[in-house]
C-alpha cells in the first residue's frame, strides 16, 4: 500500500468506520456491520490501456473480493453484504458483477435509491 493509499485508509476508518485493503491496480472498502456481517461498500480497479475491460482488470478485482472475504471469515462473520447505487454510473455492470459472484436481492431503500445483496459465507 503506498503512502497516499495508506492515508486515505486511515481517513475511511477515522472518519466513517471503514477499512481499505489495495494492490497496484485498485482498492476495496468495507465495513463490520453491528450484527458482525461484513458490507462491502466499494471495488474500484482502475483501467489501464487496452487491458482496461480485459481479463487483468476482472482477476484484480476478484482478488480484492476475495481479500475481504477472507477477512469476514477469519472474523466468523456469516454473510457479506453489498449495495449499489441507482444512480451511480455502470449499474447495470456493478449489478451483474455482484449477482455472478453468488449475491442474492435482499432489500431496497427507496429513499437513498439503493439495492443491497446478500451472500451467505458458510
Amino acid at each position: 500500500m503506498d503512502q497516499e493509499t495508506s492515508l486515505y485508509a486511515q481517513y475511511l476508518l477515522e472518519r466513517e468506520g471503514k477499512s481499505l485493503i489495495s494492490n497496484e491496480d485498485g482498492f476495496a472498502t468495507y465495513q463490520k456491520l453491528s450484527n458482525g456481517d461484513y458490507w462491502l461498500v466499494d471495488i474500484f480497479v482502475q483501467k489501464r490501456g487496452d487491458e482496461g475491460n480485459g481479463r487483468v482488470r476482472r482477476r484484480n478485482g476478484r482478488m480484492l473480493f476475495d481479500g475481504v472475504i477472507e477477512i469476514a471469515k477469519n472474523d466468523g462473520a456469516a454473510n457479506l453484504v453489498t449495495s449499489v447505487c441507482l444512480g451511480a454510473n455502470e449499474v447495470s455492470h456493478s449489478m451483474k458483477i455482484i449477482l455472478g459472484n453468488g449475491f442474492l436481492y435482499s432489500h431496497a431503500d427507496n429513499a437513498s435509491h439503493m439495492l443491497y445483496f446478500k451472500k451467505s459465507l458458510e
